[in-house]
């Protein structure tokens, strides 16, 4: 399912040395990926079925609890990247897709790096 989906991305993540194989792989197996530079817009595209997935390593609360809900209602799966629910009162990393793509996007792709995200989760860059 990958292969036919447009992710949304900011495209700093992919510069980055420390997190740039954790998403390389996502978009080059998808079939296009695109920057917006609003996560609403990006919940609410997704909602929409205007790109596929949204994904990102670092949003605030204020930036992702209105498009969550808007997301959710329409039948989209958000999650963090680790596929746990979200923490209103802190900063997530995100994943938002349909069912079937949130699945596959997880277990395909950033379950193997679970380790990795982990650590980046509970230090949430402190040390970048």
């Amino acid at each position: 399912m990958i292969e036919t989906s447009i992710i949304s991305m900011n495209p700093n993540w992919l510069t980055k040395e420390w997190i740039k194989e954790v998403y390389s792989p996502i978009i080059a197996d998808a079939r296009s990926a695109r920057s917006y530079g609003s996560a609403a817009l990006d919940f609410v595209y997704v909602a929409s079925g205007i790109v596929d997935c949204y994904m990102t390593l670092l949003l605030h609360p204020w930036d992702f609890m209105g498009g969550q809900i808007i997301a959710e209602e329409t039948g989209a799966v958000v999650t963090n990247q680790l596929g746990e629910a979200l923490d209103p009162l802190k900063s997530n990393s995100i994943l938002v897709a349909n069912p079937k793509l949130h699945h596959d996007i997880l277990n395909g792709y950033l379950k193997t790096y679970e380790k990795q995200l982990r650590e980046i989760h509970q230090g949430m860059f402190t040390s970048r």
